[in-house]
């Protein structure tokens, strides 16, 4: 790694000597509905209409989102229309709710896309339809298994638990054909809240939440605590023989005022992480706070005293959090947050009828996409540091000042929209596309062309554009070998090279430079500029490789 800063660097402090450049569906039968363009009664009323197949960015509470197949899929609890909404995206930025299925055998509601299509004979409803919260998608299993909570059927007193439904896909069709909930818990406050960890045998873990809130009122002496247990390879019930264990329990002192749920645990940096929700979920003081885990079972502990995520400008109270790998292999985090200044959804007549005006406009849980980095350590945190530009580039390091300024100079654009990989070895096609970004993207013209720098490619016409200047030669008479690692001796003959060859006063005084070497001249202008040190007091390195 610090040989790749060090030249790196060195390129930095040598672009500064040249010249400045010049202004430069899964399911086939899931297609959009026809017929009536009326729209159809809500699952709740008020509840902004998840109309199916169009754009969708208003209330979508508890998303989780996951990456398959080059699509982003998001769930969400019941919100207006669906007990399990989904919707689609290739960007993380635009959202379309997911089709209605058609032809439908489930009913004869052309607007029908619920992606649970079978809730179980156990579940209570809500308007003749099941109430569903919470939702976890995963594979599992070669198929497909959706978690969620929902609310039991009983008269005494009603509770949520948390059931799982197989479908042949990330959008479905979901069945729950159960004689049974997975689990309620172990007390009459129930279970909600679930989420599936893989650990690294291939083992799925169910993660959930109990207490201290029943589906219709409060127990206060339910603590919230937050649960795991291992389930059976399918994912369909516990593994026999296990045992639910504790994972953390609220703090009724502190920020969390007695209540954790929504928990997520991840990987990240060799270390497993968990992230929860705390407070009460209708108040800015909602929050989303952080432990970490010495495994699936416990124990877990709180990693700092306070949450990581909390209210700030225009959203409050952000939770109900999923962490998920995005297409670039980044950690990603997905939480609702109200929109400010309400932390409560609507309770006036007018929401009664009112579906395209005014309600929207008031309080509703919208979906937020932010990014986790992971820092010295193995350590995540919610979105840049402070001054960072790069995940795994601290400004305060030696190096970071010289790459965040090849960033901001439009040089250098990462490994990753949000990862540098200071440790990964330099290849030829990389360093020519940053020098070709700071002479101003120059066009390619007529140089040589070589048979393995194809057309389209990041560094094509960078590639042209220096071999016709005689920044770069080629491997060979037609091809350039544009993956191979470039050495230091090539960088300092190429940044040397983009320089206009300017003279050095004397020649570089390294044992394992001879002064005929092609590289010698380069070698020279860049020690005496300041630029480079060498290898050893005595070496330079020059085949050493730039990682």
């Amino acid at each position: 790694m610090r040989r790749r800063i060090l030249m790196l660097t060195a390129a930095t402090m040598a672009w500064g000597l040249l010249a400045a450049p010049a202004a430069a569906d899964d399911d086939p039968s899931a297609t959009e509905p026809t017929g009536d363009s009326s729209e159809p009664a809500g699952l709740f009323p008020g509840a902004p209409w998840f109309r199916p197949a169009a754009p969708y960015e208003q209330n979508f509470p508890d998303p989780h989102v996951l990456f398959h197949d080059g699509t982003y899929y998001a769930y969400a609890t019941n919100t207006g229309g669906p007990q399990l909404p989904a919707m689609t995206s290739t960007d993380l930025e635009r959202w379309t709710a997911a089709p209605a299925w058609s032809p439908n055998p489930y009913n004869d509601d052309p607007f029908y896309a619920d992606r649970l299509v079978r809730s179980p004979d156990w579940a209570a409803s809500v308007g003749g339809q099941a109430e569903v919260w919470a939702p976890a998608v995963v594979p599992l299993a070669g198929t497909w298994r959706a978690y969620y909570a929902i609310r039991e059927t009983n008269a005494a007193r009603p509770r949520y638990c948390i059931s799982v439904a197989p479908g042949p896909g990330p959008l479905g069709p979901f069945r729950d054909s159960s004689a049974a909930p997975i689990t309620c818990g172990l007390g009459p406050a129930g279970a909600i809240d679930p989420w599936v960890y893989v650990d690294r045998s291939g083992t799925p873990w169910l993660l959930w939440k109990t207490g201290p809130f029943d589906a219709i009122g409060v127990l206060p002496d339910t603590p919230a605590a937050i649960w795991s247990q291992p389930l059976a390879p399918n994912g369909l019930a516990f593994r026999e023989g296990s045992r639910a264990q504790i994972l953390l329990t609220a703090d009724p002192g502190g920020w969390e005022a007695g209540v954790i749920e929504n928990p997520a645990l991840f990987e990240m940096g060799g270390r497993l992480h968990l992230y929860y929700s705390g407070n009460r979920f209708d108040t800015p003081f909602y929050a989303t706070g952080w432990a970490t885990c010495s495994s699936p079972a416990g124990p877990c502990s709180r990693a700092q005293p306070g949450p990581i995520l909390v209210s700030g400008p225009g959203f409050n109270g952000p939770g109900g959090a999923s962490v998920f790998t995005d297409a670039n292999g980044d950690h990603r985090i997905a939480y609702h947050a109200w929109n400010a200044p309400y932390a409560a959804y609507p309770s006036y007549p007018a929401c009664d009828t009112d579906r395209d005006g005014v309600c929207a406009d008031q309080g509703q849980r919208f979906l937020h996409i932010g990014l986790v980095c992971e820092l010295a350590g193995g350590t995540p945190h919610i979105g840049f540091p402070l001054g960072w530009r790069f995940c795994d580039v601290d400004p305060a390091s030696w190096y970071g000042g010289a790459v965040n300024w090849l960033a901001d100079a439009g040089v250098t654009r990462g490994a990753t929209e949000f990862r540098f990989v200071p440790a990964q070895l330099l290849t030829r096609a990389e360093l020519v596309t940053m020098l070709w970004r700071w002479a101003g993207s120059p066009p390619p013209g007529d140089g040589p062309r070589f048979t393995d720098v194809p057309a389209g490619t990041f560094f094509a016409d960078a590639v042209g554009w220096a071999a016709r200047v005689g920044v770069v030669n080629g491997a060979t008479a037609t091809t350039f070998s544009p993956h191979a690692r470039v050495s230091r001796s090539e960088v300092a003959a190429i940044v040397h090279r983009a320089a206009g060859t300017p003279p050095a006063a004397g020649s570089a005084d390294y044992a394992d430079v001879p002064p005929d070497a092609f590289f010698a001249a380069g070698v020279a202008w860049l020690t005496e500029a300041g630029v480079v040190n060498g290898y050893s007091p005595t070496t330079f390195g020059p085949a050493e490789p730039v990682d």
